[in-house]
């Protein structure tokens, strides 16, 4: 590839799935031989728990500007850890001028090592999920598709839009990908239409499962679903990766 591409994975509302779509679309992006690199930016740091196993400074101190370094997790994978101090280093932030701009900045160039860099945003719209959307080329939006799951949606969409128009004109949203979806019961149907409705082709045709192999393989540190046996989540997660790269405009010669 001849240029990185940058994923924000990005939603204020807890429980969607954005650690479990950030994480298996980087290992399926990993298992095509694509060089990934993981920026974690939650201060509760699952993803960070569902990659790599040991304490080790990362996205708080290169931020802040003190030593730091990237886990080389599996050949051609990488991560920038998160942990409890990103609460605090949302406050400091506040008072710099840099606020919004500070992980642009500071990861200018590691824009030249890797093929994809994949944000895990934190559940909030604060500065941390900001300076993601500015550092990033796109977004993609978890959604779980519950009664009032969908609440703040368009809060969502508004600040991507003046992201778009004050930080990063670049920026394009992706699309919404549903999590721990659940056919049978008709209410999920419905909300899945609904969003369907209102913004047709940008919800991904692929969705997620809920599956406990998901979680089982991350509180394990094991490879991503891309790599296990035969199972309808697995053909889900293909299903998923590969859309995004076909919307992404990148070829994918390689048959999972």
């Amino acid at each position: 590839m001849s240029k990185t591409i940058i994923i924000a994975v990005a939603n204020q509302k807890g429980g969607v799935g954005k650690t479990t779509t950030t994480r298996e679309l980087g290992f399926y992006l990993h298992f095509l031989g694509f060089n990934v690199l993981f920026i974690d930016c939650d201060q509760q740091g699952n993803l960070t728990k569902g990659v790599y196993n040991d304490d080790t400074k990362g996205l708080y101190d290169a931020m802040t500007g003190t030593d730091y370094r990237i886990i080389h997790v599996d050949d051609k994978l990488f991560l920038l850890p998160g942990e409890s101090r990103l609460a605090s280093l949302e406050k400091s932030l506040l008072a710099e001028v840099d606020v919004y701009t500070r992980m642009k900045d500071t990861f200018l160039d590691l824009k030249e090592d890797y093929d994809f860099i994949l944000i895990d945003c934190p559940p909030s719209l604060g500065v941390l999920t900001i300076n993601s959307l500015v550092f990033a080329d796109y977004v993609i939006v978890p959604v779980y598709p519950a009664l009032y799951s969908l609440q703040g949606t368009n809060d969502l969409l508004e600040t991507i839009r003046k992201v778009q128009i004050n930080y990063n004109q670049d920026l394009k949203f992706l699309g919404f990908n549903v999590n721990r979806y659940d056919p049978r019961a008709l209410i999920t149907r419905a909300i899945v239409q609904e969003l369907t409705n209102s913004f047709g082709d940008k919800v991904f045709a692929s969705k997620l499962i809920g599956s406990t192999k998901i979680v089982e393989e991350a509180i394990n540190c094991q490879c991503g679903i891309v790599q296990m046996r035969k199972s309808k989540i697995k053909d889900q997660v293909i299903a998923l990766g590969r859309e995004v790269l076909n919307r992404l405009g990148v070829a994918n010669e390689q048959n999972t």
